[in-house]
């Protein structure tokens, strides 16, 4: 069997873990055929991940504008002849944008002689080994604004202690399904939800803190993470709104909670007036908590 389609969207995670749904994106290997989901592969997974490990950037936001999968012009404009030396770039990047580029003004009669070449099976199994291995050696930011908040955090241990029993208070007793934890760092207190509570929805800004958070947690049950911002959080894409749902669309809980948010920031973040924007934006979460911490004045 060999796969033939690649989409990231045929993985979903289930208690913190990757599965493939689609298993008909597989079919029969056939000698000397080329793999055919190498490029579509390169888009969706591998391209994202050069980004956000040599540039440290975020790619979230580029799925926005690219709502299926980064395409090799967009990942080798973030790069040059100076990175080939960066394991994925020379190869997957750019010569592979040499190539398309090549395709595309070429005729149909060379179009057919370069189908007709025949790829081992050794070959391809090499470029899976080759693939695997640039991945695994490619690191992910290791600090951020807001990745180790539960040792740099503004309130002494009794206020932590304080803020742990309020969390604890409000839950007990609580036989709701599903709770949402907004602004959740690394989620220390999505681990108290997740006492009492069938499942856990995690969402924060901070990739690297919902990083730290999937590597921390493991295979639990119930725990379910996102990467995103709430002052400007994912709205509907793709055709008439309807190919990719938004958040509000996405997320259904019993329960809500917003240890993390200060009324200045978030008006800072998203430009509106807090009231304004909580209202908008929460009131589709048909909110049953949402606790507001005030940045301390100096």
């Amino acid at each position: 069997m060999i796969l033939k389609d690649a989409s990231a969207f045929n993985i979903v995670f289930q208690n913190n873990q990757p599965i493939l749904i689609d298993h008909s994106s597989f079919e029969k290997y056939e000698e000397g055929q080329a793999w055919q989901a190498y490029s579509q592969f390169c888009r969706g997974f591998l391209f994202p991940l050069l980004i956000s490990s040599y540039e440290h950037m975020e790619f979230q936001p580029l799925l926005r504008a690219y709502i299926d999968e980064l395409g090799v012009e967009v990942a080798a404009s973030f790069f040059g002849w100076g990175d080939i030396f960066k394991g994925g770039v020379l190869k997957d990047v750019l010569i592979q944008r040499r190539l398309n580029e090549g395709q595309l003004h070429q005729g149909a009669a060379q179009s057919q002689v370069v189908r007709q070449f025949k790829i081992s099976k050794e070959v391809i199994r090499a470029n899976l080994k080759r693939l695997k291995k640039i991945i695994s050696k490619l690191v992910a930011p290791g600090t951020s604004e807001w990745s180790h908040y539960e040792d740099f955090h503004n309130y002494d241990k009794t206020s932590e202690s304080q803020k742990k029993n309020f969390v604890q208070r409000i839950v007990e007793g609580l036989e709701r399904s599903c709770r949402i934890d907004l602004g959740c760092n690394t989620g220390l207190y999505s681990d108290l939800l997740a006492l009492s509570a069938q499942s856990v929805v995690s969402l924060d800004i901070d990739s690297v803190a919902i990083d730290r958070q999937y590597r921390r947690i493991g295979k639990k049950q119930g725990r379910h993470l996102f990467v995103e911002n709430m002052a400007n959080p994912s709205p509907a894409l793709g055709w008439n709104n309807h190919e990719r749902s938004s958040l509000f669309e996405r997320i259904h809980g019993d329960f809500f909670l917003g240890l993390a948010y200060s009324l200045e920031g978030f008006r800072e973040a998203c430009s509106r007036r807090f009231e304004i924007v909580f209202e908008l934006g929460l009131s589709p979460l048909d909110r049953r908590l949402f606790h507001i911490k005030r940045k301390p004045q100096p």
